[in-house]
């Protein structure tokens, strides 16, 4: 997954002949209008793919006073919080490892984010894989199965 061009997930699944790549203010992470300064942002598929790529990056582009990475694997939680004081060594960084089927990883982490915090502001759940091939060529019902599969 980190070897994929950055325009992956644009040009990939694209339904329009031209893709444009502006940043402008609206939507820009560093202007004013979108500062998280002050704020804590939760951040749970923190290590791969649109997490890793885009909500981390941005949010760390927006002066968070903090930001929690969650997944699953340590030692990709190390290297995104390493991106992320990249961007701003002024962020503070809590790496949570934990899978979100487990309640008692993620009540963990909550409880470290409580002492170091006190709270969350923003909360992006953005975990899960799915590993069974493209949305847009696959048969709904096996996506369905899918889905359903991994809930406990």
């Amino acid at each position: 997954m980190d070897s994929l061009p950055p325009d992956f997930f644009v040009t990939s699944m694209q339904f329009t002949p031209t893709t444009h790549r502006d940043v402008y203010p609206t939507i820009d992470p560093t202007s004013t209008a979108l500062s998280q300064k002050g704020k804590v942002i939760a951040i749970t598929g923190a290590t791969r793919g649109l997490g890793r790529r885009a909500f981390v990056n941005s949010f760390a582009k927006a002066s968070p006073k903090g930001i929690v990475l969650i997944a699953r694997s340590a030692s990709d939680l190390d290297a995104t919080a390493e991106e992320v004081k990249a961007i701003d060594p002024s962020i503070e960084v809590l790496k949570g490892q934990a899978d979100l089927l487990d309640s008692n990883g993620i009540s963990k982490i909550w409880s470290q984010v409580k002492d170091k915090f006190g709270h969350a502001d923003v909360i992006v759940h953005n975990a899960g894989v799915l590993e069974i091939g493209s949305v847009a060529e696959m048969d709904p019902d096996t996506w369905w199965r899918e889905i359903v599969s991994q809930i406990p």
